[in-house]
């Protein structure tokens, strides 16, 4: 037994289906199955806690609330603590203070606390005050501290308590009244110390400047030559979009006359249009020459804007460095180049003006004229800007340059006035904290007053609803561990719940425990065992509950075709005979074709409980000496017929593993609608485990007792491990009102049709009760049994 328990437990950890579908701990239903355990402890667990609500020593606790008071929002700094700010922002923080041993020290040295009588045997005052010493931050928010002390004498508490509050308060004043001077000091002198660095600073910065080639504008250092760079290029771009312009203008020009498709007035039209004229009856080489004298105009006003923008630069350069700079003498160059450029312009109209004139009365000549004059014009342009655009190139690029040699002193001058920036900032906020300290000199700051005074401490511990609480709590787990060990130590089950998860199957009835005063025999059958129920006591609890099992198979064997039943369980003495020949019965009276066959080779009760001999049976069915008719007996219960074992001669096992056996068992399934097999138990012998994987169904019959969960999920484990089909469990000899009693039926709640007799009779009439009887192949006679 205790290998097999072992067995069941190290199965039970392999098997995540077990382990996952297992209820949780019914709590009540394990108590309740052991009162006396339960009784047992709550007894004890009542005189212990008894005897601590004597013996315990009684503790008193007295409180009081503090307010936290600001009359101002500045900082406060207290010299023996860190972190000053937070301390007088945060409740959190004054309750740690509060509860610190700086704070008890002082108390019980200025109070004597030493003296009093609940503290004299102490051997460290402060250390036993701290730990009995609580406070509660419940109302923080609202600047109020909950303080609360617990000692064995209630007077004590409240001395301690008052000592406690009036020396904070008093450490607060004092803490409001003192600035540290240390920090003062090192304050002003990092003040004097940026001071002088923000002077060496500016004395660099000025050295710098008067050596710098630099022009300032509102304090700040400009590179002119990066300005004129910048200015440069925007007029260099002006002139190569318009040089571009001009250049499709003179290609379309000339794509025209080589393919011999001018239109001389057109030209003259977008060349008016272009100078923005339009022609008033002058001839077309004076509205040429308008057109030019317009366009050289334009170019001579933009020159000259040009120019005037460099003499003022001159001035301003002269100003600024004096006669003689290499600056403004390239400045100067770069004016009298201009210069050049504006008479240059005036000089190319009046050439123009004199040639068109000359062109005029020359009669066909004079278009011809005015064409080359006009592309003339154009090239003429077009080297012009040219011209402009290379000059602009020339000065560009010495801006860049002369721009560039002044970027390194534009980084200097960026780099003075960013640290001076900075040591502005510092020194102001420094100014700015010792006005600060200045102003907390005079400042209220924070005060902590008593709202309640502490009054005599009450008594907290031991409350006697808290013991008895505490050990009905006690005595109620000890008495539920007790229980579930003894559960545990049963090996047994104990619900229907917990027989479903353990062995993974449905339990298809239960049957009650059959009383010896209500086994009585109807004189009907009289040879047929008392245990028969089915047929003596028809419509009592016990025959309902075999119709319930009937019924539960009759639904699974319509939809999976079993017609062949094997009936077995885990040990001896488990009723599985009992079972077998009972449902037998049930089965015959709904009107079924069935036969009941003793497979139990070893040790047959069939024919014991049906009252028949014992003869040729089953043994010599498969052993070839007779065929199943010959061996056939019929039964005081119509439709129902028997196969008695027979005598075995050799290894039972061997006769129901062989094919003959096979062959046997499909001539009774062909025969009759229901085959039903009584078989040893399967822990015991392998003759049920031989039969099991050759029939339809197995039907695991067990008794509740202890031991039977490890037999019954060892056996379910054989079984399975064959391929059989188990079918479900019957639960036998159920004890009334335990976890497995289910809604019984007492008399008179049978089945009408069978009371009634309204369905075709299933029963045998008196005058067709006979004795069981074999059929002989040889004779054809029948031959009575006892």
């Amino acid at each position: 037994m205790a290998q097999l328990t072992r067995e069941f437990a190290s199965a039970q950890a392999l098997s995540p289906a077990a382990s996952q579908q297992a209820p949780l701990w019914n709590v009540g239903g394990t108590m309740l199955r052991h009162p006396w355990v339960c009784m047992i402890a709550l007894s004890m667990a009542g005189v212990v806690a008894g005897g601590y609500y004597s013996i315990a020593p009684r503790v008193y606790e007295s409180s009081t609330s503090l307010l936290l008071e600001t009359s101002d929002t500045t900082a406060l700094q207290l010299s023996p603590l860190d972190n000053a700010e937070k301390l007088e922002r945060s409740v959190s923080t004054h309750a740690l203070v509060l509860t610190s041993p700086l704070i008890i020290h002082r108390a019980v040295k200025e109070y004597d606390l030493e003296e009093l009588p609940s503290l004299g045997d102490v051997e460290s005052v402060a250390g036993h005050i701290q730990r009995r010493l609580s406070v509660d931050l419940k109302q923080g928010k609202a600047g109020v501290i909950s303080v609360h002390y617990a000692d064995t004498a209630p007077e004590d508490c409240r001395l301690v308590l008052k000592a406690l509050a009036d020396t904070y308060e008093r450490f607060l004043r004092e803490s409001r009244q003192q600035v540290d001077e240390q920090t003062v000091q090192q304050v002003s002198a990092a003040r004097d110390d940026l001071a002088n660095q923000l002077e060496e600073k500016e004395n660099e910065y000025d050295a710098f400047r008067a050596n710098a080639s630099l022009v300032w504008r509102d304090g700040v250092g400009v590179n002119l030559h990066r300005e004129r760079q910048m200015e440069i290029e925007q007029t260099r771009a002006g002139l190569v979009v318009e040089r571009e312009l001009l250049a499709n203008e003179f290609g379309s020009l000339r794509n025209a006359i080589e393919r011999g498709e001018l239109d001389r007035q057109a030209v003259l039209m977008r060349a008016v249009r272009e100078l923005g004229q339009q022609p008033a009856g002058d001839s077309s080489a004076d509205l040429v020459v308008g057109a030019e004298q317009s366009l050289q105009k334009d170019l001579k006003v933009a020159l000259t804007h040009q120019y005037f923008a460099m003499l003022r630069e001159e001035q301003v350069m002269q100003e600024q460095f004096g006669e003689g700079h290499p600056d403004l003498v390239s400045l100067r160059g770069r004016l009298e180049s201009l210069r050049s450029q504006i008479w240059d312009t005036q000089e190319v109209t009046e050439a123009a003006r004199m040639a068109l004139s000359q062109a005029d009365g020359h009669g066909d000549a004079q278009e011809t004229d005015y064409v080359a004059i006009y592309m003339q014009w154009m090239q003429d342009r077009l080297a012009a800007y040219e011209h402009q655009i290379s000059e602009l190139d020339d000065v560009y690029e010495l801006e860049k340059s002369r721009a560039n040699q002044l970027q390194r002193e534009q980084g200097i001058d960026a780099t003075y006035r960013r640290e001076m920036e900075r040591i502005r900032q510092l020194l102001s906020a420094v100014n700015a904290r010792l006005d600060e300290m200045e102003l907390v000199r005079d400042a209220a700051g924070e005060k902590v007053s008593m709202l309640a005074p502490p009054a005599a401490g009450e008594l907290s511990s031991p409350m006697m609803a808290k013991v008895v609480g505490g050990g009905l709590a006690g005595g109620l787990v000890i008495s539920f561990l007790l229980s579930l060990w003894q559960d545990r130590r049963d090996a047994t089950f104990h619900s229907t719940n917990e027989l479903r998860s353990v062995l993974q199957l449905p339990v298809i009835g239960t049957i009650p425990l059959m009383r010896p005063e209500r086994m009585a025999i109807s004189p009907k059958f009289p040879q047929v065992r008392p245990a028969l129920c089915t047929v003596h006591r028809y419509e009592s609890k016990e025959a309902e509950a075999y119709r319930s099992v009937r019924t539960s198979l009759l639904f699974n064997t319509s939809r999976e075709q079993m017609k062949v039943l094997q009936v077995t369980s885990p040990s001896a003495g488990d009723g599985k005979s009992t079972l077998a020949a009972n449902l037998a019965v049930t089965m015959a009276r709904s009107g079924k074709r069935t036969l009941l066959v003793d497979a139990d080779l070893r040790r047959p009760t069939i024919h014991q409980l049906l009252g028949i001999e014992h003869q040729s049976g089953l043994a010599e069915i498969v052993g070839g000496d007779v065929n199943l008719d010959d061996v056939l007996m019929t039964t005081p219960i119509s439709h129902l017929e028997v196969v008695v074992s027979g005598t075995v001669t050799g290894n039972p096992a061997e006769l129901l593993t062989s094919s003959r056996f096979e062959h046997v068992l499909e001539e009774m399934r062909n025969k009759y609608d229901v085959v039903i097999l009584d078989t040893p138990p399967a822990l015991v012998v392998t003759d049920a485990s031989a039969v099991a994987a050759r029939v339809d169904g197995v039907i695991l019959n067990l008794r509740i007792r202890r031991g039977v969960k490890a037999m019954s999920f060892r056996a379910s484990e054989i079984l399975h491990g064959l391929g059989a089909n188990l079918v479900g469990v019957v639960i036998n000899a159920v004890e009334p009102k335990s976890g497995f009693d289910a809604a019984g039926y007492d008399y008179g709640y049978g089945d009408p049709s069978e009371r009634t007799r309204r369905e075709l009779p299933v029963v045998a009439h008196d005058d067709d009760i006979q004795p069981a009887r074999a059929h002989s192949a040889t004779e054809g006679s029948t031959i009575a049994t006892h």
